[in-house]
C-alpha cells in the first residue's frame, strides 16, 4: 500500500480489514494508458448504490432457441449489475397471476406498443434514476402474441414501447434484455455501447 492509498483508506474510514465502508462517497480517478498527464487524468466522483431486483415476466414460453440463448447471454451479463429473474407463465390466467405475488412497491413497466419510447440513453437515465431513488424492485412485463389480459395491465405504473416497428413476441424479450444490459454499462461507463 503506497502513502497516498494510506490517506485516502485513513479518509473514507477504512480499517486494514476488509469491511463495507461506513462513508459512501467514493472519489474515483480513471487515467489514459500509461498514465501520462498529457491525456488528462480527471476525477469522477461516484457514490455506492445498492442494486436493484429486476423481474421480466414473459407471457408464453420463448420457443425459439437462438432467442433464448441470447436472453439468457444478456440476462448473465446483467447480472453483475443487478439481481435479475426471469419467469415465463405459460398461460395468463387468474391462477397464474396470483402465482407472481408482485410487490405492491415494486415499479410494473408493460411493454406497449403505445407506451412512452426512450433512445438508449433516455432508458439508462430512467434506470439509473430509478435505481438511485431507491426501487427495490423492477418488473417489466413482456407479452405474448395476444397481449396482456386487464388483470396484468391494470398492475402496471408506467408503459414503455421498445419500438414502433412490429416484432415478434420473442424477438421483443431479446431487445429489452438487451436495452437493460446497454442501460447499466451506459450507467457503468462500460464501452460496450460505443
Amino acid at each position: 500500500m503506497t502513502a497516498s492509498q494510506g490517506r485516502s483508506q485513513a479518509l473514507l474510514g477504512f480499517s486494514g480489514r476488509r469491511e463495507q465502508p461506513y462513508i459512501c462517497l467514493v472519489l474515483v480517478f480513471f487515467q489514459c494508458r500509461g498514465g501520462s498527464r498529457a491525456c488528462g487524468t480527471r476525477p469522477y466522483l461516484t457514490t455506492r448504490i445498492h442494486k436493484v431486483k429486476i423481474r421480466l415476466i414473459m407471457l408464453g414460453k420463448t420457443r425459439r432457441e437462438e432467442a433464448r440463448a441470447m436472453v439468457n447471454d444478456y440476462v448473465e451479463r446483467i447480472q453483475h449489475y443487478a439481481e435479475i429473474e426471469i419467469s415465463e407463465l405459460r398461460d395468463a390466467g387468474p391462477a397464474a397471476l396470483r402465482k407472481l405475488k408482485l410487490d405492491p412497491s415494486a415499479t410494473v413497466v408493460l411493454l406497449d406498443a403505445a407506451g412512452k419510447q426512450f433512445t438508449s440513453q433516455q432508458f439508462a437515465r430512467w434506470l439509473g434514476d430509478l435505481r438511485d431513488r431507491g426501487a427495490r424492485e423492477l418488473v417489466f412485463l413482456c407479452g405474448d402474441a395476444e397481449g396482456f389480459p386487464a388483470e396484468l395491465r391494470a398492475t402496471a405504473k408506467q408503459k414503455i414501447a421498445l419500438s414502433t416497428l412490429t416484432m415478434p413476441h420473442e424477438f421483443a424479450r431479446v431487445l429489452l434484455a438487451e436495452q437493460i444490459y446497454r442501460a447499466f454499462a451506459i450507467l457503468a461507463g462500460h464501452p460496450y455501447p460505443k
